[in-house]
């Protein structure tokens, strides 16, 4: 569980810590997917449809922008 779903703030420091850590596991879960497209030779278009409604992915999408929206709002204070 990523600390911006617990009740504490998150300093600047921290959520670009956040952002970064799922930004790496994004671009490692899309490495993957098209390690195994290619095993079993999907093409590029399928691997990307797949890839566009994996749900881990969707999930990773939506922390980094509730991450990234914090990070603005604390910038504006």
């Amino acid at each position: 569980m990523i600390r911006s779903q617990c009740t504490s703030p998150l300093s600047t420091t921290e959520i670009e810590s956040a952002i970064a850590e799922l930004e790496k596991s994004r671009e490692k879960l899309v490495n993957d997917l098209f390690q195994m497209a290619q095993r079993v030779a999907l093409s590029q278009r399928a691997t990307m449809e797949r890839i566009g409604r994996n749900p881990e992915i969707h999930r990773i999408d939506a922390e980094i922008e509730q991450l990234q929206a914090q990070q603005v709002a604390l910038r504006k204070v």
